[in-house]
């Protein structure tokens, strides 16, 4: 994929990623020199500190979604349950 302008040269590697409330991003260079294969590695980071308020946000709302799931799937145990249908023990009151 090449979304960097201009584009990176053949022998690096880019990457970004977010580790708590720190962007990270790193740098991988490969380069052969006399023959040698050598690679370089070179990483940066900067605290963003709203960031992991977002994290915390978003693991929250995965969690609420996850137990909606778990509660809507309750329903795929009663096939066969027709609306409007009761029991004769429940009539019996």
């Amino acid at each position: 994929m090449k979304s960097l302008s201009p584009n990176l040269s053949e022998d690096l590697a880019v990457s970004f990623y977010l580790q708590s409330h720190k962007l990270i991003i790193a740098v991988y260079q490969l380069t052969n020199i006399q023959g040698v294969m050598r690679f370089d590695t070179c990483q940066a980071e900067a605290s963003v500190n709203w960031l992991n308020e977002v994290l915390i946000m978003l693991t929250a709302g995965l969690q609420l979604c996850q137990q909606l799931k778990d509660k809507i799937s309750v329903f795929s145990l009663y096939k066969d349950f027709k609306v409007g249908s009761r029991s004769s023990s429940a009539l019996s009151y």
